[in-house]
């Protein structure tokens, strides 16, 4: 699982052999934060990832994992 900012509703994370899979958030009512969650194996396989608003707005993008991340 990682944290993420409250106006983030998804993340597209590609993955090292080119798939890409969205993540979506999720927003628990108490929480200053969103979380999403991942299964995959430990050796992630994640290049790069791009979060998204609820309106399809670029937020944010970064490479690696975004779930490693503090």
């Amino acid at each position: 699982t990682g944290r993420v900012r409250l106006d983030v509703e998804s993340l597209l994370v590609t993955m090292t052999n080119g798939s890409v899979v969205r993540v979506r958030a999720a927003h628990l009512d108490g929480l200053p934060y969103g979380i999403v969650a991942m299964i995959r194996p430990a050796a992630s396989g994640v290049r790069g990832w791009v979060a998204y608003d609820a309106h399809g707005r670029r937020l944010g993008s970064g490479r690696g994992d975004p779930l490693s991340l503090p």
